[in-house]
């Protein structure tokens, strides 16, 4: 009876042992894997000209974006004339621009104004040292994606002819009601979609 007491001492002992042990390893495994996703991830804030996903990973404060696109894409309008606003985020035209406020009727007068009140954690902003419209690729991306989101955000089409010209691919662009659909696809996901912004210069 002696022995047999030990025996299941020894056993009950083994099961708790590995218990402990899968425990531990589930706990650093969920610890792991959410560390990993959080670098995945990275930071959910967006540029407040252009969208783009600020491209931090790190624990932060300040946000930055190596890969602007046109403000345009986000629903940017040139105030008084609603005119899709295709001058790249770091340019000097875009950082002299009004900006009318994401809360109000409000017009700052610049961009660093803009920043300043109401996305102070985008700042300093970067600015390029020459007039530059977009790159290749955001003007083909433009060009060939641009009907659905002058509908969208109600704009005044100002493509420029010589960038249609270049970029523009009948086979391939985007028809009228290409963001519904997308947004559509990506509800079963959890994606709720945005309503259309309203007001000049965004």
């Amino acid at each position: 009876a002696h022995e047999l007491g030990l025996q299941m001492a020894e056993l009950l002992s083994k099961t708790s042992v590995e218990n402990l042990v899968a425990e531990r390893l589930e706990g650093a495994l969920q610890k792991q894997e959410a560390q990993v996703w959080a670098l995945v991830k990275g930071c959910s804030c967006a540029c407040p000209c252009c969208g783009s996903k600020c491209d931090r990973v790190d624990s932060h404060t300040a946000h930055r974006c190596g890969h602007h696109l046109l403000p345009a894409f986000n629903g940017w309008r040139i105030a008084g004339s609603c005119e899709a606003a295709l001058d790249s985020c770091r340019s000097s035209k875009n950082h002299n621009a009004s900006k009318r406020s994401n809360f109000s009727d409000h017009l700052y007068p610049t961009l660093e104004e803009y920043l300043k009140a109401e996305h102070p954690e985008w700042l300093p902003f970067p600015l390029e040292d020459r007039e530059l419209l977009a790159d290749s690729v955001l003007k083909a991306a433009w060009v060939n994606c641009r009907a659905p989101l002058l509908f969208r955000y109600a704009m005044v089409d100002n493509t420029p002819a010589e960038w249609i010209a270049a970029y523009e691919e009948p086979h391939r662009k985007l028809g009228m009601d290409a963001a519904d659909k997308a947004e559509e696809r990506l509800m079963k996901y959890g994606y709720v979609p945005e309503h259309a912004r309203d007001g000049d210069s965004r």
